[in-house]
């Protein structure tokens, strides 16, 4: 897991509670901060320039590789 999983998660742990009579189980709960509507809002703002790339590279692939065996395009 990287940095901007860490910088983006709220993460509680309960460790459990061996000493008294009712012990409950361990546990860990993870809760993003960020949602994912932002992220791509963050993301094609910060790298329009590999967007663009990625595009070009996408379309130049469909391009050559043709129609498929039933695709009427």
């Amino acid at each position: 897991m990287g940095v901007p999983f860490i910088k983006n998660t709220y993460a509680a742990f309960d460790f459990g509670d061996e000493t008294s009579q009712n012990a409950n189980t361990p546990f860990v709960r993870m809760v993003a901060t960020t949602t994912p509507e932002d992220a791509e809002k963050e993301f094609r703002k910060a790298r329009p320039f590999q967007i663009s790339v990625h595009r070009k590279l996408l379309e130049k692939s469909a391009s050559r590789s043709g129609p498929k065996d039933g695709d009427t395009r």
